[in-house]
């Protein structure tokens, strides 16, 4: 811009329009050029790159693929997660029946003689309620588990 000012002010008088030579002019600037790549750096980019893509397709398949070089884990690991999951499922009974007993038994106890229909009402809906908490809190342990991370609400 400094420039396009001094031609104007120093050449204004010799040049009338100096916008319209400068729309009928044309700028000619140099082409662009890329220099090639060295190969080596190139070999390694495109080695890199099938690496990044192995590791995430690895990460994304661990859980449900086996690899025929792994060898499988050994029986008293196995015999760990069952007893694992088969006190899981015993816990859950268990709290779901004692829950029901204390819905069952709680007014007997606490009022004497009450009709049983009610009572069995109050034991199969308190039964349920713990049930569902408990499930909740098993299936929430069995995915953070397997890696899947819940979204806490705040």
């Amino acid at each position: 811009m400094q420039d396009l000012k001094w031609i104007k002010h120093n050449l204004s008088s010799s040049i009338p329009e100096l916008g319209n030579l400068l729309l009928s002019s044309t700028l000619q600037i140099p082409s662009l050029v890329i220099p090639e790549r060295n190969q080596d750096l190139e070999q390694r980019c495109v080695k890199l790159r099938a690496e990044q893509a192995d590791k995430e397709y690895r990460r994304m398949t661990d859980n449900i693929r086996r690899d025929n070089n792994k060898e499988e884990p050994p029986i008293n690991k196995q015999l760990k997660e069952v007893n694992r999951f088969l006190l899981l499922i015993i816990q859950f009974i268990v709290s779901v029946v004692c829950a029901f007993m204390f819905g069952y038994m709680g007014p007997y106890l606490l009022y004497g003689r009450q009709d049983v229909g009610g009572r069995i009402l109050l034991g199969i809906v308190l039964g349920f309620v713990v049930g569902c908490a408990d499930m909740y809190f098993v299936i929430r342990q069995l995915l953070e588990e397997d890696g899947i991370k819940l979204k806490k609400i705040e």
